[in-house]
C-alpha cells in the first residue's frame, strides 16, 4: 500500500508541490516506523528538495523535513550526514521562534543531534545537547509527556556509555515510570525500548532476574507492535542473547545472537553499529566456548565495520583493539597483541582522559602482554596505573581493580618480591571468585598468577589459597 501510495503521490500531484512535499515525508516516515530506511530515504530527499524549491517557502516545514531527513541518517549510521541536518533545521528553527511548531520542532532537533553525538563517541556534547531538548520539553509539556520519557531514557543511556551506571540507573527507572503512567496496559515503542534499556542496565549491574524479566517483557511487546522482523526486535534479540552468555546458557545465546546478526544484515546492511555489536557478542561466545581462532575472526570482522563507520578515535573501535589485542595475549601472538593494545590505549586516553575506567581497562590488558614477555618492572607501572584509575572510578573492592592487583601481584612474583604478590594474589583472587560480574578469563588469570607465585617461590600452596585456586567457574562473561 505505501508503495503505491508513493508512486500516486510522485507523479499525480506534481502540479501541487506542496502537498506533494508534505505526503512524500509523511509517507517516508511511515517506511522509517517499519525499518525500510531503503525505501523512506529517496522520498525524503524529495521532500526535503520540493519545499526548498517552493516559491513560498515555508521554514518551519522545511526544518521538520530535515529533522526527519536527521533521523534517517542517523538510523543509517550516516552520521556526519545526520549533524549537518540537524544543524540546518536547528537554525532554522531559531530564527522561527515566534512560531509554537518551530519551538516543538527545535527540541525534536536538539534531542536528534544529541543521539548523533553519543553515536559518535561525544558523551559530553550528547549530555548537554540531550539536557538542553529535555528544558525546552519541560517548558512546552511539563512534567508527564512521552518527548520527556524518551529524552530522559536516552540521557541515561549516554551516562552510561560515558561510565556512571550509578548515575544513569534512576534516571532510567524514571523514564519507565514515566511512560507506564503514560501507556497503562497498553503496548506502546518507547515504552518496549525503555524497558529493555533498563533491563540492559540491570544486567550490567549484576541484577539479573530483574534484567531478564525486562528483557522478556520488552521483546514480547515489541513483536506485538512490529511483528517478525524489525531492527528493534534484533535489538531485543541481542540483548537476551547477551543475558544467556552472561547466564551461561552458551547454545541458546549463540543461536539468538546468529538470529539478530541475519535480521540485522537484511535490515540494516553489512556497515551499521548494531551489525558491530552483534558481531562483537558473538565473538565472546565463540571464545567461552573454546573457539579462540572463530573469536579473533570473528571480533575482526566487527573492527572492519567500526573502521568504515569510524575512520578516526572513536571509543567502540578502541574497545573492540583491546579484546582483540587480549585474545592475541592468549595466542601467544605478542607482537600484534602490542600493536592493538597500543593503539586502544592511545585513543582512549584522547577520548576519554586518563581518569576513565576504560583507559584502566587498556592498562590492565597491556600489563597482562608485559608479564607475558618477562617486561614485570614496566607490568607493576601499568598494572598500578590501572588499579588506581579503578579504585578511583569504582571502587576499591570492583572485580577490574582486582585484575589490576592480580597483574600488580604477578609482576611483584616475577621481580621475586613473593610476600608483596601473595598479599596482592590472594585479595584479587577472593574478589574475583565471589564477584558475579567477573570475567572468567580474568577469574583464571589471575589463579593461574597465584600457582605460578608458589612454583617459583619453592613452596606448597596454603590451604586458603588452594581453596581459592580451586573454586568452580559460575559465571560466564557479557
Amino acid at each position: 500500500m505505501l508503495d503505491k501510495g508513493a508512486a500516486r503521490i510522485q507523479t499525480e500531484l506534481a502540479g501541487q508541490p506542496a502537498i506533494q512535499a508534505t505526503l512524500l515525508d509523511t509517507v517516508a516516515t511511515a517506511y522509517m516506523g517499519l525499518g525500510l530506511y531503503d525505501q523512506a530515504k529517496p522520498l525524503l530527499n524529495a521532500a526535503v528538495g520540493q519545499r526548498r524549491k517552493l516559491r513560498d517557502v515555508d521554514p518551519v516545514s522545511l526544518s521538520e523535513s530535515l529533522n526527519h531527513l536527521g533521523d534517517l541518517q542517523n538510523l543509517q549510521a550516516a552520521y556526519d550526514a545526520a549533524e549537518k541536518t540537524y544543524q540546518e533545521a536547528l537554525a532554522l528553527e531559531r530564527a522561527q521562534m515566534h512560531d509554537p511548531r518551530a519551538r516543538m520542532l527545535l527540541a525534536r532537533g536538539q534531542f536528534g543531534l544529541g543521539i548523533v553525538l553519543a553515536q559518535q563517541g561525544r558523551y559530553p556534547e550528547a549530555e548537554r545537547t540531550l539536557r538542553e531538548a529535555l528544558a525546552i520539553q519541560q517548558q512546552l509539556f511539563g512534567g508527564i509527556h512521552g518527548d520527556i520519557a524518551r529524552t530522559l531514557q536516552n540521557i541515561a543511556k549516554v551516562m552510561d556509555q560515558a561510565g556512571n551506571l550509578k548515575a544513569a540507573i534512576p534516571i532510567m527507572r524514571s523514564a519507565v515510570d514515566m511512560q507506564r503512567k503514560l501507556r497503562g496496559a497498553l503496548p506502546h515503542p518507547d515504552l518496549a525500548e525503555e524497558i529493555n534499556d533498563l533491563g540492559f542496565l540491570m544486567q550490567e549491574l549484576g541484577d539479573y532476574d530483574a534484567a531478564e524479566g525486562l528483557l522478556q517483557e520488552a521483546i514480547v511487546m515489541k513483536r506485538r507492535l512490529l511483528g517478525a522482523k524489525h531492527p528493534e526486535i534484533a535489538t531485543g534479540l541481542s540483548n537476551l542473547a547477551y543475558l544467556l552468555q552472561d547466564k551461561g546458557d552458551l547454545v541458546r545465546a549463540e543461536a539468538t545472537y546468529r538470529e539478530a546478526l541475519e535480521m540485522q544484515r537484511e535490515l540494516l546492511g553489512e556497515i551499521h553499529p548494531d551489525v558491530a555489536n552483534t558481531l562483537n557478542n558473538l565473538a565472546f561466545v565463540q571464545d567461552d566456548k573454546g573457539d579462540l581462532a572463530g573469536a579473533l575472526v570473528t571480533e575482526r570482522e566487527a573492527l572492519r565495520v567500526l573502521r568504515a563507520l569510524f575512520p578516526g578515535d572513536h571509543p567502540e573501535v578502541a574497545r573492540i583493539m583491546n579484546r582483540i589485542g587480549y585474545w592475541l595475549i592468549e595466542a601467544h601472538e605478542y607482537v600484534e597483541a602490542q600493536q592493538n593494545l597500543d593503539e586502544a590505549l592511545g585513543m582512549r586516553r584522547r577520548l576519554l582522559g586518563n581518569d576513565h575506567p576504560d583507559v584502566a581497562s587498556s592498562l590492565t590488558n597491556l600489563a597482562i602482554l608485559q608479564v607475558a614477555k618477562g617486561d614485570y618492572r614496566v607490568a607493576l607501572e601499568s598494572a598500578a596505573e590501572a588499579s588506581e584509575i579503578s579504585t578511583h572510578a569504582l571502587s576499591a573492592t570492583h572485580w577490574r581493580t582486582a585484575v589490576a592487583d592480580s597483574v600488580q601481584g604477578a609482576a611483584q612474583a616475577g621481580l621475586g618480591r613473593y610476600a608483596e604478590a601473595e598479599h596482592l594474589l590472594t585479595r584479587a583472587c577472593k574478589i574475583l571468585s565471589e564477584d558475579q560480574g567477573a570475567l572468567p578469563t580474568y577469574r583464571v588469570r589471575a589463579r593461574g598468577y597465584l600457582e605460578d607465585l608458589y612454583r617459583r617461590w619453592h613452596r606448597p600452596v596454603p590451604a586458603a589459597q588452594l581453596a581459592l585456586i580451586g573454586a568452580s567457574e559460575v559465571q560466564i562473561p557479557k
